[in-house]
């Protein structure tokens, strides 16, 4: 059980423009077969309080840069105006 979570291998946090001008918490996932995300929405929601949202996104891996930290530009590029 990575992260605390079951089925959770890998996880990074990024923010996503929303149409009021704020970024959106963002969560890209790599899961195991057991991974349930509406399980981890729930565990967010205790943990971080219910006014808190985070929006899941379900990836075969996480983008990293060159140095080999993760690309968090790759990442809101790619699901900006798609969340």
């Amino acid at each position: 059980m990575a992260y605390g979570h079951p089925g959770l291998r890998l996880a990074a946090a990024f923010g996503v423009p929303n149409r009021l001008g704020f970024d959106d918490v963002c969560l890209a996932v790599v899961g195991d077969p057991s991974f349930d995300a509406e399980s981890l929405k729930t565990t967010l929601g205790r943990r971080l309080g219910q006014n808190v949202v985070v929006r899941i996104v379900l990836v075969d891996a996480i983008p990293v840069n060159a140095a080999g930290k993760t690309d968090r530009v790759a990442l809101r590029s790619r699901y900006a105006g798609t969340i």
